[in-house]
């Protein structure tokens, strides 16, 4: 194989779409912003419909001309003569349904389709744009359709990433662990705390890592000896004059932590993934050498992978 060919072949790889583990080569619409790809080889409806459901969808929905004119010129016509979709009246005949649970909203029949012929129960995509019904023992490529973001800009679709466990979904909301972003968000209460508590210093809320915010004393409480930090599971807005205004529900406290004054908290978060995604209050309290005490405050944390 020469040089021009190789580098052929590889240019037409990337134009197509991106490749994940298994081989199938992915492709965004420009129509709906769906991700696509063909089954990895021709099979028959029903095995076509479980890879296609295996891999985080279904056989292609189509709803409009213009789904059905792309899908036709990025699948069908690159490989005719047909492929698959996920129109069947495999339950009732003669009533037409997605795979997906899509309403009808659109058909493309070719003259004289579907015919009614018995057992001629799924619909694939045929060369001239229109659709045939056909045996589900007919043996054919099929369209996988994933409706996904692509967080991680890989250009393989994240529910496609999570259902076949290529990408870690632990808390199984549905987003890739590893772009669940971690966030720290100031919370002054009502009336406010004054806004001393600052946020991590190296590092935010990272799962496994040290989180260390720290209490700025510049203004606030100069001759504190001591800050103390309280994670807990539930917000809260209560005034405890003249301390300030309690923010986190201290029934709920999950961690305590003491530190010399202005020296920042060394956090542990925990390193399993359950955690991604978690939601807890922070505050700080204060206390000088006589015994007064100030809240500062609150910082909302959710846990992320960066």
């Amino acid at each position: 194989m020469g040089p021009r060919l190789r580098l052929c072949i590889a240019c037409a790889v990337l134009l197509a779409g991106s490749v994940d583990a298994q081989g199938h080569v992915w492709t965004q619409s420009p129509v709906n912003g769906h991700w696509y790809a063909e089954t990895l080889q021709p099979a028959t409806w029903s095995t076509a419909e479980t890879e296609a459901v295996l891999s985080g969808g279904h056989l292609a929905t189509i709803h409009s001309q213009a789904e059905n004119d792309w899908l036709l010129q990025t699948f069908v016509l690159p490989n005719p003569p047909e492929l698959w979709i996920g129109f069947t009246d495999e339950a009732v005949e003669d009533t037409w349904v997605w795979t997906s649970g899509d309403p009808v909203v659109f058909t493309s029949w070719e003259t004289g389709q579907p015919d009614a012929a018995p057992d001629e129960d799924y619909g694939y995509l045929f060369q001239s744009g229109n659709w045939h019904d056909s045996f589900g023992t007919h043996s054919v490529p099929g369209i996988i359709e994933v409706i996904s973001d692509d967080c991680d800009s890989d250009g393989v679709p994240d529910r496609y990433q999570i259902a076949t466990v290529a990408g870690s979904d632990c808390n199984g909301n549905g987003v890739l662990d590893a772009c669940e972003p971690s966030s720290e968000v100031v919370r002054l209460g009502t009336p406010p705390n004054p806004n001393a508590f600052l946020p991590g210093q190296t590092i935010g809320p990272i799962l496994g890592a040290h989180w260390d915010p720290v209490v700025d004393h510049t203004t606030f409480l100069p001759a504190a000896v001591v800050d103390v930090i309280a994670v807990t599971a539930n917000p809260l807005n209560s005034p405890l004059p003249p301390l300030g205004t309690l923010l986190c529900d201290l029934g709920a406290t999950i961690h305590v932590e003491p530190t010399p004054a202005g020296t920042p908290f060394d956090v542990l978060v925990p390193g399993d993934c359950v955690f991604v995604g978690t939601s807890v209050c922070t505050q700080a309290a204060s206390i000088d050498a006589v015994g007064n005490v100030r809240l500062t405050n609150a910082l909302d944390v959710t846990v992320g992978t960066f």
